[in-house]
Order: C-alpha cells, then sequence, then structure tokens
C-alpha cells in the first residue's frame, strides 16, 4: 500500500499546531503568574530596584565626558547617591545631572579619573568624607570601577553581550520587583509565600540613572539605627544585642564615643596637594568643583565629629577652595531628620536638593 506524502505533511502540522498551540497556553500562564505575583509583591511594599555594577557605572560615566560642559557629575558614596534627585536638579538647573557616585567607597579615585579626562569640562558636585581619604587600593570599589571604565568599556572591548544585558536591565529588569528577589520564579513564589505575612519590602530602590532612594519607613527602629552606630564605630551589633536592650545600647555606644580619639591627620597635607592638582586640571578646561560635606546627625555626627574634627580635616583640606558647602554653616542644610543619622530618607531628597542647589547658585559656584 502506498502512502501519500500528503498525509505525512498533515500529521507533521497537527503536529507542530499542537506544539505552538501548548507553548502558546504555557506562555500566556506563565506570564499571568509573573503578573500576578508581581502585583502582590507590590502590595506587600516590594519595588523594582537595579544591582549596581562596574557597567552600569561605565555607561553614566561616559555620558558624563559626552555632556561636556552641560554635565553635571555626582561624586561621593551613599550619602549623595541616597540624598539627591536627579529629576529636581534637572529641571532647577541648566544642567544634566549624572551619578557617579559609589556606595561605600572613596570619591578620590573618581575625581583622579574626571580630572584625567580632557573631556569633563562640566561641573562636579563632590561629596566629602574624611573617612575615605586614604582608600584600599585592594577593595575600594572606586579604584576597581575606574579601572574597568578605563580598560574595558572606554575602548569599547566590551563583550557586546554585556550592552545587551544593560539594554535588558533598563527596559526590562528595573521594572520588575520577580526580578529583585532572583531570577527563578519558584524561588521568587516560595520566598513570598513563606515571609509574606512580614514584609514590608525592600527600602533601597536603584534606578538605571544610578540614583538611589531609600525608605526608612519599611525598616525596623531603633534597631536599624542603632546598626548603623555600631557600623560607624567598628561594632558588632548582633553581638552587642544579645547582652543590652536597645535602651542600654544607645548609653553604651554613647560612653564608647565619649572614649575616641582623633583619626590620624598626617594625610592631609599631600591629600590636599592631591586634591589641588586635581582641581586645577578641571579648571583649566572650564569646569568647576564643588566640595560638600552632606548631613548627618545624632550618635553618627558625634562619632565623626570625635574622629574627623572638622578642623583637623574639612577646614585644612577646603580653605583655599571657595565652593565648598558644609552642612553645618546652612539652616536650610540642617532641617532634616537622618533616620539612620548618616542618610535621607526618600521624602525628603526632593526638598534637599533644591536647597543645596539654592546654596549653589547663591555662592555662584559655578561660575569661571
Amino acid at each position: 500500500m502506498t502512502v501519500h506524502s500528503s498525509i505525512f505533511n498533515s500529521d507533521r502540522n497537527m503536529l507542530q499546531h499542537g506544539w505552538i498551540k501548548s507553548w502558546s497556553i504555557a506562555l500566556v500562564g506563565f506570564t499571568c503568574f509573573i503578573l500576578l505575583l508581581e502585583f502582590n509583591l507590590r502590595e506587600t511594599g516590594w519595588e523594582p530596584s537595579l544591582s549596581d555594577s562596574p557597567l552600569l557605572w561605565s555607561r553614566n560615566r561616559e555620558n558624563a565626558a559626552l555632556l561636556g560642559d552641560k554635565s553635571l557629575i555626582i561624586v561621593g558614596a551613599s550619602r549623595s547617591q541616597l540624598g539627591l534627585d536627579l529629576e529636581v536638579m534637572a529641571s532647577e538647573s541648566d544642567y544634566v545631572p549624572v551619578q557617579l557616585s559609589i556606595d561605600g567607597s572613596s570619591f578620590l579615585p573618581v575625581l583622579k579619573d574626571l580630572a584625567e579626562d580632557e573631556r569633563i569640562t562640566g561641573n562636579i558636585l563632590v561629596s566629602f568624607s574624611a573617612s575615605s581619604l586614604a582608600p584600599d587600593e585592594s577593595s575600594d570599589r572606586a579604584i576597581e570601577w575606574t579601572s574597568y571604565y578605563n580598560q574595558h568599556y572606554r575602548h569599547k572591548s566590551i563583550e557586546i553581550y554585556r550592552s545587551i544585558d544593560a539594554l535588558i536591565d533598563d527596559q526590562i529588569t528595573s521594572k520588575l520587583v520577580t526580578r529583585l528577589l532572583g531570577a527563578r520564579p519558584m524561588t521568587v513564589l516560595l520566598d513570598w509565600l513563606d515571609t509574606a505575612e512580614n514584609m514590608s519590602g525592600n527600602y533601597l530602590m536603584l534606578f538605571p540613572n544610578r540614583e538611589r532612594s531609600a525608605d526608612y519607613s519599611k525598616v525596623t527602629m531603633p534597631d536599624f539605627y542603632l546598626q548603623r552606630v555600631a557600623h560607624s564605630l567598628n561594632r558588632d551589633y548582633l553581638s552587642d544585642k544579645r547582652s543590652l536592650s536597645n535602651d542600654d545600647l544607645k548609653s553604651y555606644y554613647q560612653q564608647r564615643i565619649s572614649g575616641l580619639g582623633n583619626a590620624s591627620d598626617d594625610m592631609v597635607t599631600p591629600v590636599t596637594q592631591e586634591i589641588n592638582n586635581y582641581l586645577a586640571s578641571i579648571q583649566q578646561r572650564g569646569g568647576n568643583v564643588v566640595f560638600i560635606a552632606f548631613p548627618t546627625d545624632k550618635l553618627v555626627y558625634e562619632i565623626m565629629q570625635a574622629r574627623y574634627p572638622r578642623q583637623y580635616f574639612w577646614d585644612r583640606i577646603t580653605d583655599e577652595h571657595r565652593a565648598s558647602i558644609h552642612f553645618e554653616d546652612y539652616a536650610a542644610l540642617q532641617r532634616f531628620s537622618l533616620p539612620d543619622g548618616s542618610h535621607l530618607d526618600k521624602r525628603d531628597k526632593a526638598e534637599f536638593t533644591k536647597d543645596l542647589l539654592h546654596i549653589i547658585d547663591d555662592i555662584n559656584a559655578f561660575s569661571n
């Protein structure tokens, strides 16, 4: 018996149609599952957030160079990354803000990198921290990320898939809460079911422009604040908490603060000369640099005062630099309460940014 090829083709078409239908149903079901999970996670306080990386930083670093004298570049660590609203900066000034702060890092490697790039001709806001005047070359992320930018990104030796991944981050990942928790949907679901009753969501958010926001209504106080104090004292909060209540911990930390001595200021003179060289390079190209001491308060402020007295660090380094703004000198910058003693809450950063820009305008910091 002869079997016509049309019968085989018909069977093959039916089989393909069945597979297409099955995959379509599976895709629709998976999409509905993700959307439902996204909705429930957002209802319990979770918000989309990116993970910071050398690649994301490098993309913004290159943009700072391409913008030329239209750029308003932010350099520093977590205080400047959490404390400045880039949308407000763009609307309240004639410049395009570029966020180059790196959490937990020194401002010096980034300032050096900008000074050595002839394309940097714009305005630079530097969040000053005396504790970061001697960066650890083996672990400081600012050193690592500036090196990555110059060795890989700037000369386009970066793998193409990384650029595609960055584009996906901007357009998709940055908008998904489920991606924040983990890439595997079942893991996300189990984590959510296990903790749904106690979840208040993520308090930190990072956006594609590298601006960060902190929602301190999602953390437990005063535990979170005391953890920050312990960190500033190089203490292990969990170990301290095993034997002391929170009230006793406050007293204990206060006693330790009273016994703190000044940090060594031996590096101030060479660092000042180093910084002055960077400023000269930038200013010769028509750029401007403004140093800013961001607010601290409560016990964190007392720790900074004890370890890094203003007269030995800030005053000496900024003595010859007119464009320097210390929060202690401006009532407008002192009116904000910092939940952890070190960082602004997201509800305050727009007003803080406006106040800071008004001060910058008043001292005519962006004029040559």
